[in-house]
């Protein structure tokens, strides 16, 4: 379909002309290409403005670290009921994640958040991103109810490699346990 935009009849306005215009924009964006849209997109209303040389919308292909995307989240852990443990040392509750740094743009930032509780303020849960060979990062919770976390930058690995989620607790007699974690990334 294509789409090409028309005047609004005088004193005609009202829902069902609108709902008509949004059913053919939509039609027309679910089948984009540039038959669809005669007059090219201004890209700066998709885009930050100084990160697209030329006409890369109309070639259909744009970087990933050009999309003014506030976040890109990777899920990688959701569970329920929680995942629990009650070892005060690592517990690798997975699920492996295989990790390709050249699949993400350069620069940008990587966080890591979890959604998890312990089971007596006492205790601290902590989850953690690891590799094989050094943990990434850890947030630690000693709310008793879910609650969700974020940590700081993470230096996410060099070379291509398996990350997954470990879980423990600071004190064997209460359990530490996730709901799910993720990591984010903020081009």
């Amino acid at each position: 379909m294509r789409f090409e935009p028309t005047p609004v009849p005088q004193g005609r306005f009202n829902p069902g002309y609108l709902a008509g215009v949004l059913r053919r924009i939509a039609t027309a964006v679910n089948a984009i290409g540039p038959e669809n849209f005669p007059s090219p997109i201004d890209g700066s209303k998709l885009l930050r403005d100084g990160t697209l040389p030329g006409s890369a919308l109309q070639a259909h292909s744009v970087g990933l670290d050009r999309l003014a995307v506030g976040e890109i989240l990777v899920p990688i852990l959701l569970v329920h009921p929680a995942a629990t443990t009650t070892s005060t040392t690592p517990v690798n509750i997975g699920p492996y994640l295989r990790w390709r740094p050249g699949a993400w743009p350069a620069g940008g930032t990587w966080t890591f958040e979890a959604i998890a509780f312990s089971g007596n303020s006492a205790a601290t849960a902590t989850v953690a991103l690891r590799t094989a060979s050094a943990q990434l990062v850890a947030v630690q919770f000693t709310e008793t109810s879910l609650t969700w976390r974020r940590s700081g930058p993470v230096a996410m690995p060099t070379t291509e490699q398996n990350v997954w989620i470990t879980l423990q607790t600071s004190d064997a007699s209460y359990a530490a346990a996730v709901m799910g974690a993720r990591l984010v990334f903020t081009p």
